[in-house]
């Protein structure tokens, strides 16, 4: 699967780089699409060859690549809000650095749960990026992706902004929902997240998991704010 997931890359890369020769988003440079942002933004972010793990009343151990500031701030927000697929493949290259098969059998994790987005901003924005980092999980360590686990029942308003109280506020269990509780029961769970701040998302969803029977419940983000 790794394989066909880096051969079909590479081939939509030499031909948008023939099309299209982008410049990087952080740095306005011309680069090969291949890299995703160029060589010397990708310098500046710190090597992620182990997480930084934190940890937490609801989940076993959260684990982010790296601190959520400078390049990969820039590169989550071209995602994010001006949907730059681009940044797939800088994303793609930084969880590819981290033993996350190793990881994942350690933990005995076996199935992987994307945070979900409500339906409403789902529409509005087109992509869940908790999907796509969700799916490169799984290539990388053959677990099972089960995005149909877990969805969101109710809108919240976006983190970005809020204070800390709003932010722990504005999340509750009570927006989260588990739709088949004989997928998660007595299962091992990897929840996939962009950022890591408060931490209220991941343990609002993770608090609905564990009663749903799920035996353990571990955090995974892109981002850590420091």
């Amino acid at each position: 699967m790794k394989q066909i997931f880096l051969s079909a890359q590479k081939t939509l890369s030499v031909t948008l780089n023939i099309l299209l020769s982008p410049c990087c988003p952080v740095c306005r440079d011309q680069i090969a699409y291949s890299e995703g942002i160029c060589s010397d933004c990708f310098k500046k972010i710190p090597p992620a060859s182990s997480p930084i793990k934190t940890h937490d009343n609801y989940t076993s151990i959260i684990w982010s690549c790296v601190p959520y500031e400078g390049t990969i701030r820039k590169c989550l927000h071209e995602l994010k809000y001006r949907a730059n697929y681009q940044m797939n493949l800088t994303f793609f290259e930084i969880l590819r650095r981290l033993p996350v098969k190793k990881m994942f059998i350690e933990s005995q994790a076996n199935i992987i749960i994307p945070v979900p987005m409500h339906r409403d901003r789902y529409k509005e924005r087109g992509f869940n990026q908790t999907i796509l980092f969700s799916k490169f999980l799984s290539t990388l360590s053959g677990i099972h992706l089960g995005q149909e686990c877990l969805t969101r029942i109710h809108p919240s308003r976006p983190q970005t902004g809020l204070s800390r109280p709003e932010r722990i506020n504005n999340i509750t269990k009570n927006i989260f929902s588990v739709p088949y509780p004989d997928r998660v029961k007595n299962k091992n769970i990897v929840l996939v997240d962009d950022i890591l701040t408060t931490g209220t998302t991941l343990k609002s969803c993770a608090e609905v998991l564990l009663d749903s029977g799920a035996r353990s419940v571990y955090g995974f983000t892109i981002a850590k704010t420091m």
